[in-house]
């Protein structure tokens, strides 16, 4: 996470990362060599589907982050879409869990004036883990949204 008064940007850890781009090495090479090179009758359809899949998801987890701009914007890309919002748009950003979540998992949550709870998928954690890393990045966004450019 980077962040001074008027930029925020938060990605998920290096780690996740790491481990997305190797699972999805692992994935396409298993899926193409079962499809391509070892064929036992199945239709290369199937396996070129999987691949697709395979590749949409990882770009989706890849791409999970916020990012603001200058102009006053910030993009939440989460994991079924992206939403840019403004500072006008905005009332708070908190903590909380969303509906659906097990285990008490905590997740990033943004406010808005109409009175809808928008989550912001790259700061879920299960249980008590990213308490420290949730409160880091919700101060930086709390920052962000009061801060006049």
């Amino acid at each position: 996470m980077t962040s001074d008064t008027n930029n925020v940007t938060i990605r998920p850890p290096l780690l996740i990362r790491v481990y997305v781009v190797a699972f999805l090495i692992f994935w396409l090479a298993m899926v193409g060599w079962s499809t391509i090179i070892h064929v036992h009758g199945a239709s290369a359809a199937i396996g070129l589907v999987f691949m697709a899949f395979g590749l949409g998801l990882g770009y989706r987890l890849l791409r999970l982050g916020v990012t603001s701009a200058p102009d006053g914007t910030l993009a939440i890309r989460n994991n079924l879409g992206t939403r840019v919002l403004t500072r006008t748009e905005i009332e708070e950003f908190r903590l909380g869990t969303s509906g659906g979540t097990r285990l008490g998992q905590q997740s990033l949550q943004a406010l808005l004036w109409d009175g809808t709870v928008y989550n912001i998928d790259v700061g879920r954690y299960p249980l008590a883990m990213g308490k420290k890393r949730n409160a880091e990045r919700l101060q930086a966004l709390t920052t962000w949204l009061h801060t006049t450019s």
